[in-house]
């Protein structure tokens, strides 16, 4: 079965006075559970400004998916960078990335190595986001 993959980022949005951490924390524990048993994996992460987020699944999975995160009120401005149909899945689980996972920061490495050319089509300002992440986030 080939896997759809998608990354997007989109912004934090500002909401009822909660952290960041309250919005992550709320959206760790309804998206594991419900991932799982859709059979989506992936990793989402945040650099206080903004989510970066991968996603893998079938795609009518995915495609209802991201329109319910599209309307999620605590992010806005969301942006698709990649969606590409693979062999198979990079990322085992979801799960909300932590920086002492050197796992987590190894899938995010070949995620990146597995779609060099996908890169190259980004403009400056996209590229400049995923790069931020790469450095400082994920490593």
């Amino acid at each position: 079965m080939m896997i759809r993959t998608v990354l997007y980022i989109s912004e934090i949005a500002s909401q009822d006075n909660k952290t960041i951490c309250e919005h992550v924390s709320e959206i760790a524990d309804t998206s594991k559970t419900n991932n799982r048993k859709k059979g989506i994996t992936g990793v989402l992460a945040h650099d206080n400004e903004h989510f970066l987020h991968i996603l893998e699944g079938e795609s009518p999975i995915l495609e209802g998916l991201l329109t319910k995160i599209e309307s999620d009120q605590r992010n806005k401005n969301l942006q698709v960078m990649f969606d590409v149909i693979w062999a198979e899945r990079i990322f085992q689980e979801w799960k909300v990335f932590d920086k002492t996972s050197v796992e987590h920061s190894q899938r995010f490495d070949q995620f990146l190595k597995l779609n060099m050319d996908s890169l190259a089509l980004l403009d400056d300002a996209q590229f400049e986001v995923i790069s931020r992440f790469a450095e400082n986030v994920f490593h």
